[in-house]
């Protein structure tokens, strides 16, 4: 790391989003971040251009030109990028007010983390208004190959939101081929091959916003068939066959009075989560802590 504000390198891919890029980059370069590496990738297919040459002084590199599509994109731009930890942001999404600063101290006050992502995603409509969210219990590599972090698996699962997952560069390194050797589902492939070596820690703050738009291709059956595949491939290579139990937490039984504190203390997932000692001092501290979850909290 590099002291107490370690450098961070953030790609953005963009095809055809001259509409919202602009507040995409806004919601970055606003955060005041002191040591940010910001790379945009554009495929120049409208207007584009001429929004990045607006903030040409404040962006490390960008390009406007044919490409190979977003993944690819994202691996180029994270060959070039040098800071210790990576994120990519596309170009209708958005980061909120001072998640840098946040993802800074959580990273340089815990070495050994690895990657991190809210456990409260928020999502935007169409129009960039905030619509709500959803809320995750936690995150452990048993309940990711239980399938608790692939939409629709089980009654309780739902995503670990891309727009708000930090990652060390070392980490990225190891695994990052998946992303973009996986079709649709590449960021689900790169959480599957991260869970091979790394724990992934749980935050409450909430970091980014993923904007709801018609045909995006997380909503299509190819996405759904990627991820599933990548589950069954990850399933097998580690030897998982989700046990008994494990299911048992996947039904209204978990629900049932006096039962969920039983499940709570046998069958339960534990995972690493870390927060703010006290969110009303401006001088608080970071603090990580394991602790055991149901899938629907």
């Amino acid at each position: 790391m590099d002291g107490k504000f370690p450098k961070i390198s953030i790609v953005t891919p963009c095809a055809g989003m001259a509409s919202t890029i602009e507040t995409t980059i806004q919601s970055i370069l606003g955060q005041g971040y002191p040591n940010l590496e910001y790379i945009v990738l554009d495929a120049g297919l409208d207007d584009t251009r001429k929004i990045l040459e607006k903030y040409d002084s404040q962006i490390s590199f960008w390009r406007s030109a044919p490409d190979d599509g977003q993944y690819e994109s994202i691996a180029e731009g994270f060959e070039m990028a040098t800071g210790s930890i990576y994120f990519w942001l596309n170009a209708d999404d958005i980061l909120l007010p001072g998640a840098l600063f946040t993802v800074a101290e959580i990273f340089t006050s815990f070495p050994e983390v690895e990657w991190l992502s809210t456990l409260n995603p928020l999502v935007l409509d169409a129009r960039g208004r905030v619509a709500g969210g959803y809320r995750l219990p936690g995150f452990s590599r048993e309940a990711f190959l239980d399938g608790l972090y692939l939409a629709g698996e089980t009654p309780y699962s739902d995503y670990i939101q891309q727009e708000s997952t930090f990652f060390s560069a070392s980490l990225w390194k190891r695994g990052g081929h998946a992303l973009s050797s996986n079709g649709v589902g590449g960021d689900f492939a790169l959480w599957a091959e991260f869970y091979k070596s790394a724990d992934l820690v749980g935050l409450k703050n909430p970091l980014g916003a993923f904007r709801l738009r018609r045909g995006q291709r997380s909503d299509g059956p190819a996405y759904g068939e990627s991820t599933k595949k990548v589950l069954t491939a990850i399933r097998e290579e580690m030897g998982w066959s989700s046990p008994m139990l494990n299911r048992l937490l996947h039904s209204k039984l978990v629900e049932t009075p006096g039962v969920r504190g039983l499940l709570l203390r046998s069958i339960s997932y534990e995972g690493t989560f870390v927060r703010e000692h006290d969110v009303s001092d401006p001088e608080t501290i970071w603090i990580k802590e394991r602790k055991r979850f149901l899938p629907c909290a």
